[in-house]
């Protein structure tokens, strides 16, 4: 939709992720719930605000990746479009969650390193296995793709 808000988080995976396949397609479809913590100056001292919290939904190979490479307590940043908010009710509070479909995600590298794996030309990932059970196999660059004739100009 051209009108749709989008909207930037950057906060951390408050739950493991819940990936799971859509019945009417097979699709991979994954909820990722992101806390945010705001916080103000006063005087010398930093004091906590009322968390925020986002309900992500991811969609397609992006769900799969997401659900390998970013567990619970990961901080995040990721950018998508607003789907509405959800209200509840816990410890007779009422809290409010934005529901968010994500369009672009990864780490936030404000106080950590990350270590990228790119997919090779023609690939397919592997189906999803639990965190840690198994890494996609990283492949020799070019590996698959037709070679130079020897003496070519444009390389072997």
């Amino acid at each position: 939709m051209a009108n749709e808000p989008l909207i930037t988080i950057e906060g951390n995976v408050s739950r493991e992720p819940d990936l799971r396949t859509l019945p009417n397609t097979g699709k991979p479809v994954l909820d990722l719930p992101v806390l945010q913590t705001p916080r103000r100056k006063r005087g010398d001292e930093w004091e906590s605000l009322p968390p925020l919290a986002y309900d992500l939904t991811v969609f397609d190979e992006m769900a799969e990746y997401v659900a390998r490479s970013l567990p619970k307590g990961t901080a995040v940043i990721a950018t998508g479009r607003v789907r509405g908010v959800r209200t509840y009710q816990h410890n007779g509070e009422t809290r409010v969650v934005t529901l968010v479909t994500v369009d672009t995600i990864g780490p936030s590298l404000r106080r950590a390193t990350a270590e990228v794996v790119a997919r090779q030309k023609g690939e397919v990932p592997a189906p999803f296995q639990s965190r840690g059970t198994s890494a996609p196999q990283q492949q020799q660059a070019g590996a698959g793709w037709p070679t130079a004739e020897p003496g070519a100009p444009w390389g072997a």
